[in-house]
């Protein structure tokens, strides 16, 4: 489950440092940091309803998804305009909503028994992964980062679907158990 974090953490290092630092003007900056933010807001919303009817693999899926084409994107457009900054900065908003919100709330479901431990890991996987991508900008290899950002993407949607199986398998394990 750590993958979902490395990548989100990463991705976010990455906006920064390739996007964010180099804007004319701090409005854009408001602008695509608010863009971002909204629509993690609304896609927390709507996960949230979703989530009750399809379930929670849904919600994450489409999340990685979203955080992959960060890194997708940006390895095939190498000039963006302010109009693709947008579509950018919604992807990382739809990454940030799942992250923040459905996915946490999965491993405090998963790990219920030793929360401090999953979030603690989680924590430093972030942090981690936030130095590795400082690293990778100040010698220049912004391509790793990108590379790393799908790697990461698909790595969360492989763990994710693995947690849940072992989750399933636990739980069920447990239901089946005599007190004898």
């Amino acid at each position: 489950m750590t993958g979902m974090s490395a990548a989100f953490s990463l991705c976010n290092t990455f906006i920064d440092f390739q996007f964010v630092t180099s804007l004319e003007s701090t409005t854009d900056v408001v602008v695509l940091s608010t863009i971002s933010s909204l629509v993690a807001i609304a896609f927390s919303i709507i996960s949230m309803y979703v989530s009750q009817q399809m379930g929670k693999a849904p919600i994450i899926i489409f999340g990685a998804t979203a955080l992959f084409l960060v890194g997708f994107c940006s390895l095939i457009v190498l000039e963006w305009e302010f109009v693709g900054l947008i579509y950018l900065f919604s992807l990382l908003g739809i990454g940030r909503g799942t992250y923040v919100g459905i996915f946490r709330a999965t491993l405090a479901e998963f790990f219920n028994d030793v929360p401090e431990v999953a979030f603690t890991c989680i924590t430093v996987v972030e942090a981690c992964t936030s130095v590795t991508g400082i690293f990778l900008f100040k010698f220049s290899l912004s391509e790793v980062c990108k590379w790393m950002i799908i790697f990461l993407s698909i790595i969360a949607m492989l763990g994710y679907w693995r947690a849940e199986d072992l989750f399933k398998t636990q739980k069920s394990g447990k239901e089946f158990v005599s007190p004898d």
